[in-house]
């Protein structure tokens, strides 16, 4: 007897996970991610660069698994953003924030990735967010204009090149696919996969759909907040670390 496959409904039923979940697992896998990057490149591989990283060294493989879990952080991170997008009644509170928590990020963010306290070539996570607003305000305003989505996504990609946030270009697209495909799960799944597997880091990153698809869409707010805490607090932490540690 052919068995019936179960529905997405009844998976939600059954294994279903909510925000504060969500929230965590996206805290998890960041932190992975940047231990691995501002504690074990520029500290224990003593590399102010990728090519002053130590390759022979047996601490290698460590940062590498470090870096491959933590990319699921980031899709998990803009899909949450995307969700606070979607769910939020006042767009210019939510601007507030994002811009808030970017601004404090930012100092903590270049001592901790480039050793410096201002470095402009590359700016934190929440710069990008904080661009993705206007972009899905157009995405939203012009509904089923192609073209003139077509233009904003455009213009979005050009401000995050030249802005220069974290995941950049490849973030951009990322968010505006994860809104525009909000509704049809199986194709924003696939879509957003493909653009995650442009990054050589990127290959586990596609594991984040597996707890977005089991997300139930409640307590999303819960552990919202915390969150914009922890981002900036975190890489500060990993930075004194560092310099605690390795004087680097």
């Amino acid at each position: 007897m052919k068995r019936k496959r179960m529905s997405r409904q009844e998976m939600l039923q059954k294994w279903g996970i909510n925000g504060s979940v969500l929230w965590g697992l996206t805290m998890i896998f960041l932190l992975l991610d940047h231990f691995g990057a501002a504690f074990m490149e520029l500290g224990v591989l003593g590399g102010a660069t990728e090519a002053g990283i130590d390759i022979y060294s047996p601490y290698m493989v460590p940062d590498l698994v470090l870096r491959l879990f933590g990319s699921i952080g980031f899709p998990l991170a803009a899909y949450l953003f995307v969700d606070g997008f979607r769910r939020t009644e006042n767009i210019k509170e939510y601007a507030w924030k994002i811009l808030a928590v970017a601004v404090v990020a930012e100092i903590p963010f270049d001592l901790a990735f480039y050793r410096n306290p201002v470095y402009f070539w590359h700016q934190n996570l929440f710069f990008t967010f904080l661009l993705g607003i206007p972009v899905l305000m157009g995405l939203k305003r012009y509904g089923s204009n192609i073209w003139m989505k077509i233009v904003v996504l455009l213009v979005g990609c050009g401000a995050s090149f030249v802005v220069r946030g974290d995941h950049g270009v490849e973030g951009m697209v990322l968010i505006c696919a994860l809104y525009l495909l909000w509704d049809r799960r199986l194709l924003q799944m696939v879509f957003c996969a493909v653009i995650l597997l442009q990054n050589p880091f990127g290959t586990l990153s596609i594991l984040a759909f597996l707890p977005i698809w089991l997300y139930d869409g409640t307590n999303y707010e819960k552990l919202q907040n915390v969150f914009y805490i922890f981002y900036p607090v975190h890489i500060f932490l990993l930075y004194l670390l560092r310099i605690i540690i390795y004087k680097t």
